[in-house]
């Protein structure tokens, strides 16, 4: 049967019924009376995604039922299917990732200076060593006349292979600044890449006192530099100077001088710019929310985002406890020291701006972010309570268990060691389907 032959067919079969069917023209006509009101009153509603909808359904309670109604018609039908299984309880991970594949298996940090984030590569890289794999294993020292990845890194093999295989867990070096143009060149497909950011004024002023400016400038106080930056050039090494001004951008690829009377404008396209190569910014002063942002993002379970929330953690900041990982900086800013301090930094000011921005935009589309924070701070307790005998052990008892025990003690101890001696305990395991030249 030919093609029109088949549609005639089907044609003149479907108004033959639409003519038996009593009442059906005033029906037709209702719906289009409808779904044309539907449409104007839902016009505002429009744009959102999938995600924004559920999480006006979902998160406010106050919702008015045409809202809801438009939120409810607007939904494509994955949508719906997330929506339902919230409705039976579902967990966020489940609802989020099982409805729609599998866990992201690429993830790409860049490290900081002046920024606690070992933590973060920390759990990182025990995710990776956990599922077995293919990490970024230093390589020391740094291979000369090659600015990639490769030249930073050990090359990941399968064991008995020739072939180097793309990376599937890369976290940065402290020592040297991680190219993500390449990077992607290196890594597994579809990699989601972060970098943890915290306020540029209090790490100016932590950063201040770590390398202990008052007695290098002679004396002179925090308030003088920042009155003319400039008098103090010669002064103080320029490696100091570097790490100072715009230290965060630096860390993640800007290269410019510094330019403490820079305009806004250029320092907004150049944050921009830095921004551009990363999927999220994580934010130290809101922790919680980037850290069960990230989870979603990934796809990970709570078991991969554990940390050991304690001052004793080397990977943690001073002051970790369960309920606050970045707590202030030990000396008070003041509102006019602060915007000394930004005037002087406007770059990493406007990436520190970017990334809370685009934070925050993405946790609007979220459904029950509260709920989910809640819940891992009471993981991170009962996991604080279940290593807390390996806290009062010495540094060499605890990497003897991280790289030869077992079960919990050993979990445990590898949330406790440094990432450099977790990454040589990555490369020595006998049982990785890996191997690292």
């Amino acid at each position: 049967m030919r093609p029109q032959m088949l549609f005639d067919h089907f044609n003149q079969t479907l108004f033959r019924l639409i003519e038996e069917e009593p009442g059906f023209h005033d029906e037709l006509k209702y719906f289009r009376e409808r779904k044309a009101r539907m449409s104007e009153i839902c016009r505002l509603h429009a744009r959102m995604d999938g995600r924004l909808h559920r999480a006006r359904i979902e998160e406010k309670r106050d919702i008015g039922e045409q809202d809801r109604m438009c939120h409810l018609v607007l939904l494509e039908s994955q949508g719906f299917s997330k929506h339902f299984k919230w409705r039976e309880g579902g967990d966020p991970i489940d609802i989020e990732c099982r409805t729609q594949g599998y866990p992201h298996k690429t993830a790409v940090l860049a490290r900081i200076d002046g920024v606690a984030d070992g933590v973060v590569a920390n759990l990182l890289l025990n995710t990776g060593i956990h599922h077995d794999l293919a990490l970024s294993i230093p390589r020391s020292p740094i291979t000369e006349g090659r600015t990639d990845v490769r030249a930073q890194f050990l090359t990941p093999k399968s064991r008995g292979g020739r072939n180097p295989a793309p990376i599937n867990v890369l976290i940065g070096r402290t020592d040297a600044v991680l190219n993500m143009t390449t990077a992607a060149k290196f890594t597994a497909p579809n990699p989601k890449s972060f970098a943890l950011v915290r306020d540029p004024a209090a790490r100016f002023v932590d950063l201040w006192r770590e390398l202990g400016m008052d007695a290098m400038l002679d004396g002179a106080t925090m308030e003088d530099y920042l009155s003319d930056p400039n008098a103090f050039r010669n002064s103080m090494p320029e490696a100091a100077r570097l790490r100072l001004h715009e230290g965060m951008a630096r860390s993640l690829g800007y290269t410019g001088d510094v330019d403490t009377n820079m305009p806004i404008g250029k320092a907004q396209r150049a944050a921009t710019s830095v921004a551009r190569g990363f999927t999220l910014g994580l934010i130290a002063e809101h922790w919680f929310e980037s850290l069960v942002y990230l989870r979603r993002l990934l796809c990970w379970s709570q078991r991969e985002v554990e940390y050991i929330a304690h001052p004793s953690n080397p990977n943690a900041p001073a002051g970790a406890a369960v309920d606050v990982m970045f707590g202030p900086p030990q000396t008070a800013i003041s509102d006019e020291l602060r915007s000394k301090i930004l005037a002087v930094n406007r770059v990493d000011a406007a990436l520190y701006k970017h990334f809370n921005t685009t934070l925050w935009r993405g946790l609007e589309r979220e459904a029950q972010m509260r709920e989910e924070i809640d819940m891992t701070k009471a993981h991170l307790q009962h996991v604080l309570d279940t290593c807390e005998p390996l806290l009062h052990m010495m540094e060499a008892e605890i990497a003897e268990l991280a790289e030869n025990g077992s079960g919990s003690e050993r979990r445990c101890a590898r949330m406790l060691v440094p990432v450099d001696v977790l990454s040589r305990i990555a490369q020595k395991r006998k049982s990785s389907r890996w191997s690292y030249e």
